[in-house]
């Protein structure tokens, strides 16, 4: 149970590192205070922003991180391509899947086939 406990928190651990590579340099960084996260966190009127927090090291939570966004416009054509992306992602997911399958069933067959083959032949000599 320890072992499974480390490996998740290591895989936690990486995950936060690789968040803070991706996320820090697109976002504002700076010092803050308590009282200063908590104003970061208020509805600020005339925008439509979301902000992610985020405590780090793991386990310690001796630091925030805040990560706020702005909503961008909708875009119908954009979603229907993403749309379409997304269909013909999930068609070859399914050749990838099929194909391996059909290609045991295949083999399978192939040598039950030859087995019985095997059997039908050595009966033959026995008469």
């Amino acid at each position: 149970m320890m072992q499974i406990m480390k490996k998740s928190r290591a895989f936690l651990m990486a995950a936060v590192l690789i968040l803070q590579l991706i996320l820090l340099p697109l976002a504002e960084v700076g010092r803050a205070s308590a009282s200063e996260v908590s104003d970061q966190l208020k509805i600020v009127k005339g925008k439509d922003l979301c902000t992610l927090m985020t405590c780090t090291p793991y386990m310690i939570n001796t630091h925030r991180l805040l990560v706020t966004s702005h909503r961008i416009p909708y875009n119908p054509k954009a979603e229907a391509k993403a749309k379409e992306r997304s269909w013909n992602r999930l068609f070859w997911i399914i050749i990838a899947v099929l194909l391996p399958v059909l290609a045991i069933i295949i083999f399978i067959w192939h040598k039950m086939r030859k087995k019985k083959q095997a059997k039908i032949d050595k009966e033959k000599e026995q008469e």
